[in-house]
């Protein structure tokens, strides 16, 4: 199952826990650094993650700007293709990101529904949930076709 690595500063580690909370409400796996067992060399587990997840979320504030960190798995997100979400937490958007259409969440806001099946378009092997109803974003469904084909099957059963 793919997974959705989280970039950010750990100054800013309540809102990513929020938005980690978030994510796996909707059905969706998601790493971050805070993941790493005791003893664990932290770059070759930090790498392995990057390398092999579906999507990348960087946090984007000031202090993510100010970590070598977080530089470093963005550049290196680039280099591997990965699709890139920045959230903007704070501040303004970084050249490295700026090219790359950025969700505004200052203040301490989640993200839209847009946010999630947009993501759920590229994570493979998730279920995201709508409306009570999980959805495996493989099948693209449009969730508004969902709902005029339940109102078109109630009009034929009674």
């Amino acid at each position: 199952m793919g997974h959705i690595f989280i970039s950010y500063s750990h100054r800013d580690k309540d809102y990513v826990h929020k938005l980690q909370g978030a994510l796996q409400k909707d059905g969706f796996e998601v790493w971050i650094d805070d993941r790493i067992d005791y003893g664990t060399e932290w770059p070759k587990i930090i790498q392995k993650h990057l390398d092999e997840c579906d999507a990348f979320i960087v946090v984007v504030s000031e202090n993510a700007f100010e970590s070598k960190w977080v530089q470093n798995e963005v550049a290196r997100a680039g280099r591997k293709k990965k699709p890139i979400f920045p959230l903007l937490l704070q501040g303004d958007p970084w050249l490295s990101v700026e090219a790359t259409q950025y969700v505004d969440v200052t203040g301490g806001s989640l993200p839209d529904e847009k946010f999630y099946q947009r993501l759920a378009l590229v994570v493979s092997g998730n279920e995201i949930k709508k409306d009570g109803l999980n959805v495996k974003p493989e099948s693209k469904v449009n969730f508004r076709w969902l709902g005029v084909g339940g109102i078109i099957l109630f009009v034929l059963i009674f």
